[in-house]
């Protein structure tokens, strides 16, 4: 009996909101026997090389990656030329945006007599240079707050809106920012997409094909499973929208860590091979 490949395209690393190194990710990769893998940081590549490096030395195949934060919904990137500079200079940009946002999170935490300082965050990101909520979460689980990373977030992080002079920019412009590197994008976990985009479900994965979107996650941890669409099971209809669009469906653990997300372990999703030479013939 042959056995499948194993693949993981959406892991993270301390870079930006996980807590493993590059090398301890691929590290345990290896010991789950995956033998392909991405890491996708949030709005930064710059753990890809060590990821590449130590890959290398583990025969793992190294796909790069990146998860963009835009104003609908996350996108992911893959296969992208690494050097291209539209992309570095947007993601340096993505960086700090994320920055202002932290900022104005904190004062709203202030706000609500929450003991927390920007400094504590800067702190928590190190070595990487990306700040994400999850670190805040991270620090409010720390002091007390809460007793769990998502507990943070449906009690305060979540709570309240934070309004940017400068909003964050469209789906269309990131996918397209992608495939002009030379990359292909793909839609993550739409099991966490908002409400209306859900009720319009279809609508919205059609204006994100057109977009020149090329798959979409259908493989991962699914907080309710049975979640139902238009009286249909929400992840049978996304599967049925994805091949009347001709997207490749990807997935993959979306691991930070088990200490912040206990039930997206790595090892445990993954795809098969050939939906990664799938989403490699989609490259134009």
């Amino acid at each position: 009996m042959i056995k499948m490949k194993k693949v993981d395209l959406h892991t993270h690393t301390y870079f930006s909101d996980g807590l493993l190194s590059p090398k301890q990710l691929i590290s345990l990769a290896n010991n789950k026997k995956i033998s392909a893998i991405s890491i996708t940081d949030h709005d930064t590549i710059d753990g890809l090389l060590e990821g590449k490096k130590e890959a290398i030395k583990k025969n793992i195949e190294f796909i790069n990656g990146v998860e963009f934060f835009s104003i609908e919904t996350e996108i992911l990137g893959y296969l992208f030329d690494e050097k291209n500079s539209a992309l570095i200079n947007f993601l340096e940009k993505q960086i700090l945006q994320k920055e202002k946002y932290a900022i104005k999170k904190i004062e709203q935490l202030n706000n609500l007599n929450i003991d927390i300082e920007i400094e504590e965050v800067y702190e928590k990101i190190k070595p990487g240079r990306v700040v994400t909520t999850t670190h805040i979460a991270q620090i409010l689980l720390e002091k007390g707050y809460v007793k769990e990373i998502q507990e943070a977030f449906k009690k305060y992080i979540n709570k309240e809106k934070v309004i940017l002079k400068d909003p964050p920019e469209n789906a269309k412009k990131i996918i397209k920012l992608i495939k002009n590197a030379g990359g292909v994008s793909v839609l993550p976990h739409p099991w966490y997409l908002k409400d209306f985009q859900k009720e319009n479900l279809e609508y919205f994965l059609i204006k994100l094909e057109k977009y020149g979107l090329n798959g979409i996650e259908t493989t991962g941890y699914i907080p309710n499973e049975n979640i139902l669409f238009e009286g249909k099971n929400l992840i049978k209809r996304i599967k049925e929208i994805s091949r009347e669009l001709k997207l490749v469906e990807t997935g993959g653990s979306d691991f930070h860590s088990e200490k912040i997300h206990p039930h997206n372990i790595l090892g445990k999703y993954n795809i098969s091979y050939t939906k990664l030479n799938e989403l490699k013939k989609k490259i134009k």
